[in-house]
Parts: C-alpha cells; structure tokens; sequence
C-alpha cells in the first residue's frame, strides 16, 4: 500500500498509478524479528597441555606476522586470518571470511593461558551478516566443524552462551522522539535507569536516534531502541539490511534509492535530503524543479540546509524510518535462568547442546523479555500501570514469530556489487583528492589523474603494493574457482587492453592504458614466478631431509610437490593463457640445466601427479617423527577432495 504521507508532494503528483506503486508501495506496521548477534563459550581439554601450549605459540608467531604487516596474516592451513591485535583477556583473535562476499563470518578468540577453569579459554563471535545469511544453526555448527579443524587434537568438551541479541525491525514508529515523550507513564520494566542520545538537525531541530535501558557494563540485559537505517549510515557497515528490508516490503523502492546512495556517498545521514533530490533528478518531469535541485547539489555547503530540507519534503515524500528494539541478554542474565532451561526440552546431541537448549527455545525468552523485563502499556483510567494492557506497537511486536528465513543468496549478490559499486566510488574520489594534494586546483581528466597514480606507485609504493596484494592472493585465488560468480564474468577483466572490440569510453588514452596494463600483467606474472620458485626449493628442502641423496632434477620429476606449487601455476595458465609463453620462457632459462621433459611435465600434465596421493600420505606419515626429531616443525593439513585428491599441508620449518 501507499501510505498517506507520500501523496503530499510534488513527484507523487507527477506519478502514474503505476509507477506510484512501483516506487512508493510497501506494507505498514510490520515487525521482523531475528537473533542479530550470538556469542558462545568454548572449553578445551587441558588448555594447559604440550600440544595446547605449541598451538598457542604458533599464534603468537601468527600474531606477529600480522602485527609487523600492521594488519592481519592470513593462514593458509588455517584459511584465516589472525589479527594483529587482541583483547586483554583474549589476545589471540582469528577471522574467518565468507568465500564469495568476502565479509567476515566469525571470529574466534583464544586466552594465552587459562588462568580461571571456569574461564572459557575460547569464544567464538558471529557476525550479524553470517546469522541473517544462514541462520544459527548452520552457523554455529560450520563454526565448531572449523574449530575442531583448526585445534587438530585439542578436543572440545563443551560450549556455552555468552551473549544473545534478540532484534525487532520495524516500520511502526515514526518518530522517536514523539513515541517516547511521555516514557514513564507507559512503560512497565526492571529497570530504574534510561538514556537518550540523538543529533543536531538544521539550525533549530534536534532528533532523538536511540533509548537505551539498563547498563551494558552489567552483564546482564540490555535494552536498545534505536534508528536502525542512522546507524547503518553513520557507521559505513551492513548495507545488506537495505535488501532484506525491501525484500519484507517494509521499506519502498524510493527508501531502498535514497539510503543506498547516501551509503555510497560516505556522508552523514543528514546527506538523505540530498539524495532525495537526486531521486527527483532522475525520476521527475518538471525540468525548473530540476535546475534548482541541481542548484541545491552544487552548492550544499554554501547554502542554509533548512532550505535544502524545506525544498527536499516538498518535491519527494519523507523516507521511512527503521527502528530496531534490541534486547541484549549477557552471561548473568543465563546464568539466572540455568534451572529453568534444563526443564526444556531439547533433542540435539553434542558438544552445542546447551547452545541450542536456549536458542532452540527462544520465544519463551523472548515471550519473558518482552512482558516481564520491559513492555510498553496503555494507561486505561485508574488502573495500576502493571495491571494495564499492551500498547498497539507491543502487541504486534509480541506476536511476530521470530524469523527463520536464510538470505545467503539475497545478502551474497547484494553485497558482493554494492561492494564494487562502493569501491569504483571510493577510489574515484581519492584520485581526485591525490591530484589536488599534488598539483593544487587542476582541471585533468580521471585519466590523467590514474597516471599520476600509476607513477606514484611505480617509484614510491611500489613494495608496499606488491606485499598487500601478496596478502590478499589467497582471498581472491579462492573466492573466484570458477569463471563466473556472483553474476560476474572474470575473463572479461583484461579485455580493456587485449579485446579491440571491447569500447568504453573511459579510457581515452588506449596507448597510456595499454602500456600501465601490460607493465602490471609482467610484474604479476614475474611476482608469481618468483613465488613458484621459492615454494619449489622450500619442497626440494624437505625431500633433501628424506632423501640427502636425490638431486633436483630427480625432485622436480618425482612428483612428490607440495600443492600450492601446482595451484599457483594451474591458477596463474587458467587465469592468463596468454602469459604461458612469456612465464614458459622464464622457467626455460631457470632450469635450464635440466631435463626439459621434467619441468613440462610438471607444469602440463598435474594430474598425474595427483595420482599417487596414497603413496605420498605413506611417505609422509611414515617420516613424520623422523622430521620431528630434527627440531622441525611441521604441520600437516588434512586431504580434502575436490574435483580429485589434492595434498593440502603447509610446512613450516627452521633449518
């Protein structure tokens, strides 16, 4: 339906039935529940073990790494990253990333020493986006399936709730500030403390954008009402909401515009007006509107925004509003109602047991949250404020059942091109900042300015560009396996320079592209190379331990070669075949001493080396202790079957 508010303006009027409802439909007074965030307690058998203390030390050298990268390391036998800063009582924290949107799914947070038996040596935080994508059940388990991965022997005795958040979105309140004017009359609770916090609107208005309840520092609940769209904006995160909300039909098309371009735009929410403007830009008629919405745009910072404000409301209608109601319920307040949850019922098995116990029975919580903790009543003549009903708003917000709906593939596309909308956006502006800080006020072409980029990071950045895309090559050899995702085709992204067919008309300059396009596809290529070649002696190292006799033309035609050697150069043919030649020549000249045979064989023919993975595993089991006994540490990964077997272990070694 369209609601009353939106037929009050210019654009409205201007509208047919149809597109009307197209823009401004939407359905009123919906509530969606969801579980927002999960944190869980993990314990571990003797965290004070041999084998514990070696897994804490390899993250403290994780941590290291990542600290002198000043942000993160990523571990390839893991397949995550470790931070390169903590907590106090957790200061070890790993990040596990989505495989296709590249958003973060969990972390998990380990304690150097167990100083507490009753202290958890481990937690494990979802992220809101992994929770709305697949649901609580699929997250918690893939969580505890990659712990037991990545702990390899330490086993997990149990797991428990540390904290819940239990979200409400909805369109029913307008208005903050009207909605709780008069707060104490209406509400029915156990608190006896609350807090308002908004912002500054215009010249004369003030906007209240939360009430919070209770203390967060108590560990116990927490009661949050808040402007879910302002803090979207403000904090620059989870963009995804916007899809799922349109999705609901709680918020129209035309909010769906408006907040997805004040996001792009990097600005404060108060940006919304300006947005509303460029929706009438594009979807208005009347051409002297038009001219002075540009007007208004141009000169935003030399002008009164009441009078962008005024002008915004009378040409397009005001935007609705999403107002998040969150209890967050923490470790005392489970604690509270331990002997009451073990007369629930539950059927689930395992070390998630008492998770699932409480989340599995999650409306009754809710049901206790919502009446007897804090609920919003109508004041009915002399009647007591606790013997009076529900208000209208709370009567709705109690009988919607909580959501079970999984938004991966909604939330993976969404976010994987708001992404790169986002980031063409981003560097598009900070081009234009690096001209200005560089030559002052100029005139130059987006091109013009890529240039200067490209010759700033040839001569000054060059080594720290090289290390962060290191970084940052596992990401990306493993998001993109396939020649399309997400709707993307990967082979087309070299086809500025390489296809004549191919017409843009942002690059002018065909030659200036053509040669920064190919420098960086040779300095690629020799990176890789140089990559290849490294892992290759490192292999040549390890078979020297087992067999001080063999040489390297017997190594390289042995077979016996660890897989990120073949996935490198398998990657690197499947990505850039017409690069084989010129990297055919430089391994040609690298080896030129031996058979040549060898090195195409083991550059062509990968799957026979894959062949005899049985007797690899043999080989390596049965030398493991010898390696060991060398002071070596050596780690092995677990074999996992793709589209064949492939040896998957990273080794790590001191010789």
């Amino acid at each position: 339906m369209v609601l009353e508010r939106c037929k009050k303006n210019v654009i409205y009027k201007e509208f047919n039935d149809a597109d009307r409802i197209k823009y401004f439909d939407l359905t009123s007074n919906k509530v969606l529940p969801r579980i927002d965030t999960i944190v869980i307690n993990v314990y571990l058998d003797d965290y004070d073990s041999t084998l514990s203390r070696r897994f804490v030390s390899f993250l403290d050298d994780c941590k290291e790494l990542a600290s002198s990268c000043k942000k993160r390391y990523y571990i390839d036998a893991f397949g995550c990253y470790c931070l390169g800063s903590g907590i106090s009582m957790y200061p070890y924290i790993l990040s596990k990333l989505n495989n296709d949107t590249q958003s973060e799914e969990f972390k998990i947070m380990f304690m150097k020493t167990q100083f507490n038996l009753d202290a958890p040596p481990c937690q494990v935080i979802f992220s809101s986006q992994y929770l709305w994508s697949v649901g609580y059940e699929v997250a918690m388990e893939s969580a505890i399936d990659f712990l037991s991965y990545i702990l390899d022997g330490i086993c997990i005795v149990d797991t428990s709730i540390s904290r819940v958040d239990y979200a409400f979105h909805t369109n029913y309140i307008k208005d903050i500030d009207n909605y709780f004017s008069s707060l104490n009359e209406r509400q029915v609770s156990r608190f006896n403390c609350f807090q308002k916090w908004g912002t500054f609107e215009g010249s004369g208005k003030d906007k209240t954008n939360m009430v919070s309840f209770g203390k967060r520092s108590g560990k116990n609940v927490y009661l949050r009402i808040y402007d879910k769209t302002e803090e979207i904006i403000s904090s620059g995160k989870k963009p995804f909401f916007f899809e799922v909300w349109y999705a609901n039909k709680m918020i129209s098309l035309y909010d769906k515009f408006v907040y997805e371009d004040t996001f792009k735009s990097g600005k404060s929410f108060s940006y919304t007006y300006i947005s509303r403007l460029k929706f009438y830009l594009e979807f208005g008629s009347d051409d002297d509107l038009k001219k002075e919405c540009r007007f208004y745009i141009e000169n935003i910072g030399k002008l009164n925004f009441d009078k962008i404000i005024d002008f915004a409301n009378s040409i397009t209608p005001k935007i609705t509003a999403i107002v998040n109601v969150e209890y967050e319920t923490r470790r005392k307040f489970y604690h509270s109602i331990a002997d009451f949850m073990t007369r629930m019922e539950c059927n689930r098995l395992g070390v998630l047991k008492e998770c699932f116990l409480v989340l599995d029975n999650c409306d009754v919580i809710i049901n206790y949250l919502t009446s007897t903790t804090f609920r919003l009543v109508k004041r009915d003549g002399n009647k007591l404020k606790k013997d009076c009903d529900y208000d209208a708003f709370w009567k709705i917000l109690r009988k919607a059942s909580l959501d079970c709906k999984k938004y991966d593939s909604v939330i993976r596309v969404y976010s994987h091109n708001f992404d790169i909308h986002k980031c063409i956006l981003d560097i598009s502006k900070k081009l234009s900042n690096l001209s200005l800080l560089r030559y002052g006020q100029n005139e130059d072409s987006l091109i013009s300015d890529l240039v200067l980029f490209h010759d700033m990071v040839w001569y000054e950045l060059e080594v720290n560009v090289l290390a962060y895309k290191k970084s940052r090559f596992y990401d990306y050899r493993r998001f993109f396996p396939e020649k399309e995702s997400c709707g993307i085709d990967h082979n087309r992204r070299r086809s500025a320079y390489s296809d004549s067919s191919y017409q843009c008309s942002f690059f002018d300059d065909s030659s200036i592209v053509g040669v920064m396009s190919l420098n960086y596809e040779l300095e690629q290529a020799l990176n890789r190379v140089s990559e290849l070649e490294g892992e290759l002696q490192d292999c040549y190292r390890l078979r020297r331990l087992l067999h001080p006799n063999e040489s390297l033309e017997d190594f390289v035609s042995s077979g016996y070669t660890v897989k990120a050697s073949l996935d490198h150069l398998g990657w690197l043919f499947n990505n850039d075949p017409c690069l084989m030649d010129y990297i055919y020549d430089y391994l040609q000249d690298f080896y030129s001493s031996y058979r040549e045979e060898s090195y195409v064989h083991m550059m062509f023919n990968l799957h026979d080396y894959y062949a005899s993975i049985g007797e690899c595993r043999k080989v390596i089991t049965g030398e493991y202790e010898t390696l060991h006994d060398k002071k070596s540490t050596v780690r092995f990964g677990r074999l996992c079957k793709e589209n064949e077997y492939k040896s998957k272990f990273v080794i790590k070694s001191k010789w």
